[in-house]
């Protein structure tokens, strides 16, 4: 197991285009079958499907994730850059400054099936959401609040409750019925809100606070 942490020092979306081009093609390959860019455009695609795009062009919806029927995720960022992107032997985090109120987190990992599974948090249609999707079988992108809920990415982090122990439960996706064995919501939490290793009966995991990647 390990953890590795990368902090993007372009100062311009045209010079993370690059920098985050060549940490996906030398970390991402697990999870994507081609990973390409062009016009400051990266491409992740499996399956013949284009599952993640990540625009460095200024534009509002510049991460895009799509499921194998083609159902979309847009998500506005509002060309924000990134600060930096963790893997692990299970996953990868993004983590794009988003707005002041919305950072962006997203964490590609697998399935219970092995399948490729999105997991955000962060900033969409003027409110905070917490999008998981399994790629090959969910019909569409669960928000884990209900689709009709629209809540404030605050409520997310506030949501664990501290206490002397933690406790890690992986993510159901409801439209799939399935789930991420090595990334967890920790719902009891020793130190809510805070970034960085932690490391639970021996074993490793990155958090950003709430959700926890195993390492």
């Amino acid at each position: 197991m390990s953890i590795t942490k990368h902090v993007f020092t372009g100062t311009t979306l045209e010079a993370q285009a690059s920098e985050m081009l060549s940490w996906l093609q030398a970390n991402a390959t697990v999870f994507f079958d081609s990973i390409s860019m062009a016009s400051n455009v990266i491409t992740c695609s499996k399956d013949g499907v284009n599952a993640l795009v990540l625009s460095f062009n200024g534009t509002a919806n510049d991460i895009t994730m799509s499921l194998a029927n083609g159902e979309l995720g847009i998500l506005d960022s509002i060309g924000a850059l990134y600060n930096y992107a963790v893997k692990t032997s299970t996953g990868i985090l993004l983590n794009n400054r988003g707005t002041s109120n919305f950072p962006t987190y997203l964490f590609i990992t697998k399935t219970n099936n092995n399948d490729l599974a999105f997991v955000f948090t962060g900033y969409w249609h003027n409110y905070g959401h917490f999008f998981v999707g399994d790629f090959s079988k969910s019909p569409l992108f669960d928000d884990v609040y209900g689709p009709n809920d629209r809540i404030y990415i605050d409520y997310v982090a506030h949501w664990g409750i501290t206490s002397s122990l933690t406790t890690l439960t992986p993510l159901c996706i409801k439209s799939s019925a399935t789930y991420t064995p090595d990334l967890n919501f920790m719902r009891f939490c020793e130190f809510p809100q805070i970034e960085g290793k932690i490391s639970i009966g021996g074993v490793e995991y990155y958090s950003n606070g709430y959700l926890a990647l195993k390492g």
